[in-house]
């Protein structure tokens, strides 16, 4: 991957992240911890959540991916 390329897709990375953090009042490492340690129950059946939580989840660790902090 080229250096350029690689800074895009961090900065999209981001922006999804942030989107989802302003969307839900939480920032992405508290959302990652509490999704692990399944306390987002509450969310559990709403419309909409659901595949906001898988994609913010997938993105996140794309993210820690990108900054060696997950394997």
């Amino acid at each position: 991957m080229e250096l350029q390329e690689g800074i895009r897709e961090l900065h999209a990375l981001d922006e999804r992240l942030w989107e989802l953090e302003d969307k839900y009042g939480m920032l992405s490492p508290d959302f990652y911890q509490a999704m692990m340690a399944g306390e987002l129950s509450e969310f559990d059946g709403e419309l909409g959540y659901h595949e906001d939580f898988l994609g913010w989840l997938a993105w996140y660790e794309m993210r820690l991916g990108m900054e060696g902090l997950k394997t």
